[in-house]
């Protein structure tokens, strides 16, 4: 996805084995089951959340209902 649309958005991710990063983002976004995705806009707002697995094809339908990528 990063070569795709890496000049689009910002990817970014937090490493659950590092206690001392990962404690915020489990309390701020209640996080239950991995990998954990959440979507903000350009405001950074966040307009959607999924978790699990999702291939290219799924991840590019999600970015585009949500109106992140045309």
């Amino acid at each position: 996805m990063k070569k795709t649309y890496g000049d689009k958005m910002t990817l970014t991710y937090v490493d659950l084995a590092d206690k001392n990063s990962s404690r915020e983002a489990d309390k701020k976004y209640k996080i239950s089951a991995y990998p954990l995705v959440v979507l903000f806009n350009d405001k950074d707002e966040e307009v959607d959340t999924f978790s699990g697995f999702k291939d290219k094809r799924e991840i590019t339908k999600i970015l585009k209902e949500n109106g992140l990528i045309k």
